[in-house]
């Protein structure tokens, strides 16, 4: 993989990131489409929040929202009934309460951000649904290291941490039978396996990436960095006919 030095601090360099991500996932080049469309706006918008360095683009609404109290639920429920209101979207919204459910629940455990965000939309253009769900915490490897978990396994790499969260592992020391880890197993198998989809979280310069062809974990440069966890979802709204839901989340 090409270590390209890039810092996220504007939107050609997030445009170049998605490029990356994309790109990696069973493309053989960078699809400008893909990285330039509302998706990429954001993610730009989402680190601009508190970065002066960055302007806001236009047209793209972001959901912000305070992890510990009711907000979140606020926001799953009107990204439901935004995205899948209508007819045509509707079979789709209990994949994508699940996937928010999930992912927000391990922002308010482990990330110990104060904030979440959030941005959803139905892409005409590909028939999918983008979803993305970011914070400004502590990492997946953060929480290792806060929690004093797994230290022999991780050493100093953000793609050990996530690879051991991908795995199931936790920091909650519950019994196993509660022992969930991050939820990232789940839902990978439930958008990619079963609904030919992408799957793909950024933490610290890791970065996890997930399709029909492969699971991948990549060790990005020190310059290609998230403060915090993003995690990217392009769903195809096309169900397949042989896709059962309750066999991807168990």
């Amino acid at each position: 993989m090409q270590q390209a030095q890039i810092s996220i601090g504007n939107s050609e360099s997030v445009n170049k990131i998605l490029g990356l991500i994309f790109s990696l996932i069973g493309k053989n080049k960078i699809d400008n489409s893909l990285c330039t469309n509302d998706l990429c706006n954001a993610i730009i918008s989402i680190y601009a929040k508190g970065n002066s360095r960055v302007s806001l683009p236009k047209q793209c609404k972001i959901h912000e929202f305070l992890l510990q109290n009711n907000d979140a639920d606020f926001v799953i429920e009107e990204i439901e009934n935004t995205i899948c209101g209508s007819e045509e979207l509707h079979p789709m919204k209990q994949i994508v309460s699940y996937f928010l459910d999930e992912m927000v629940c391990n922002m308010q455990q482990h990330s110990k951000s104060e904030k979440g965000f959030a941005f959803a939309k139905y892409n005409t253009e590909l028939n999918t649904i983008d979803l993305c769900l970011a914070d400004k915490g502590i990492t997946i490897y953060g929480s290792f290291i806060e929690k004093q978990l797994y230290l022999d396994l991780i050493g100093n790499s953000d793609a050990q941490a996530l690879s051991l969260a991908k795995d199931g592992y936790s920091t909650k020391n519950l019994p196993n039978a509660e022992n969930r880890g991050y939820g990232i197993s789940s839902n990978a198998k439930l958008i990619v396996d079963g609904l030919n989809g992408v799957f793909s979280i950024m933490s610290g310069n890791a970065l996890l990436l997930y399709d029909k062809s492969a699971i991948n974990i990549f060790e990005l440069p020190e310059s290609i960095e998230w403060g915090g966890t993003l995690v990217i979802a392009r769903i195809p709204v096309n169900i397949p006919q042989s896709f059962n839901f309750y066999k991807y989340i168990s």
